[in-house]
């Protein structure tokens, strides 16, 4: 193709060509990172643990690349939920650190994220003899479950809203739980 000096228009079109094949591996590859966190979670639920970790860990870095860091942080609380039913607490308390930030830096819709990651480090931090930690992260998971509730209670069903105000119990009983647990200087 290129026996003679490349014209600009063979570069441009080729320069389009590779942006289509490229986009469509980056696309590949998410779909690829996605599926291979679902089976990490299902292999997870049959405690094929090593087989679990391994798709966690080659999944995570892709999904965090190709679709941000709020997917990503979806797929690290999991990883994290994981980590810590296997009892290792300190990977589980990263993952869940991991989950949190990233949903700091790709704020979106999916802000649940970022309650389901604090809840479960404030109860490592609580297990682990850290009162005042535990304390903070169950402050700012409450704080932020309550601004939802003020948002969302004037758009869902009475059922839906009595639903969530059981579930917002149980966080408050872990802020309760940390308060006691912590120094009074807290």
């Amino acid at each position: 193709l290129f026996r003679k000096k490349p014209r600009a228009e063979w570069l441009r079109l080729l320069e389009e060509a590779e942006a289509v094949f490229s986009a469509q591996l980056s696309a590949d590859a998410l779909d690829l990172a996605r599926v291979r966190a679902e089976l990490a979670e299902a292999y997870g639920k049959t405690r094929q643990t090593s087989e679990a970790r391994a798709r966690f860990e080659t999944a995570l870095p892709i999904i965090d690349k190709a679709a941000g860091p709020a997917v990503a942080a979806v797929h690290r609380r999991a990883y994290g939920d994981f980590l810590r039913a296997l009892g290792d607490t300190a990977a589980a308390r990263g993952q869940f650190t991991r989950a949190i930030a990233d949903f700091e830096r790709g704020r979106d819709a999916r802000g649940f994220v970022l309650t389901a990651a604090l809840q479960p480090r404030a109860r490592l931090a609580l297990a682990g003899g850290r009162p005042q930690e535990a304390l903070r992260d169950a402050r700012r998971a409450d704080d932020f479950e309550r601004e939802n509730f003020r948002l969302m209670s004037g758009l869902v069903s009475e059922p839906q809203a009595l639903r969530f105000g059981a579930a917002r119990e149980r966080d408050v009983s872990l802020v309760v739980e940390a308060a006691l647990a912590a120094p009074p200087d807290s």
